[in-house]
């Protein structure tokens, strides 16, 4: 008898060029082409021709970043850490296959600006530089993509509930 454990997160189908690198890496240039395969809410699974070894942190930047959508590609880059690897199948695929644990999400390329300290956002929890994080009234820290947004909405109680939730608020 075989027991499948469930995945905490449901697999979602998504294929698009993204470019990685193994964190430490000197030179910030040195991102490797690869492509998503899938993704869930805690990892991806993407393929390249160079992998890392297991638990090796890898930085992925999305190709396509748009952070007005929702999805994967809100966010320019994701620290993630290699779960397991399946080498290429000489029938099927060229490339490694990996699939990754989301450690982190950012707006910017994580690894690049390492002098600067980070802090998480409040609203999406992107990790982001302190010199790129905002304050609002209700003693939050905010990207300033959230704080785009959350600046937009109209007063009523749409606003009240978010500033509560941001607050710690919530009863």
């Amino acid at each position: 008898m075989s027991y499948v454990i469930p995945r905490a997160y449901p697999r979602m189908e998504f294929a698009t060029p993204i470019q990685l690198r193994p964190m430490g890496t000197e030179q910030t240039d040195s991102f490797e082409p690869a492509w998503t395969l899938n993704y869930s809410e805690g990892g991806f699974c993407y393929s390249a021709k160079r992998l890392p070894s297991l638990d090796t942190e890898v930085c992925i930047v999305m190709s396509d970043y748009a952070p007005e959508r929702s999805g994967p590609v809100s966010f320019r880059s994701y620290l993630t850490r290699i779960c397991w690897l399946a080498p290429p199948d000489d029938s099927t695929r060229e490339a490694t296959m990996a699939g990754a644990r989301i450690i982190a999400r950012s707006h910017e390329v994580l690894g690049t600006h390492a002098e600067k300290p980070f802090h998480i956002c409040d609203m999406c929890n992107a990790m982001m530089s302190v010199c790129r994080i905002t304050s609002s009234g209700c003693d939050t820290q905010l990207c300033e993509y959230c704080s785009h947004h959350f600046d937009k909405l109209p007063q009523g109680m749409t606003r009240k509930c978010i500033e509560r939730f941001l607050g710690g608020n919530v009863i």
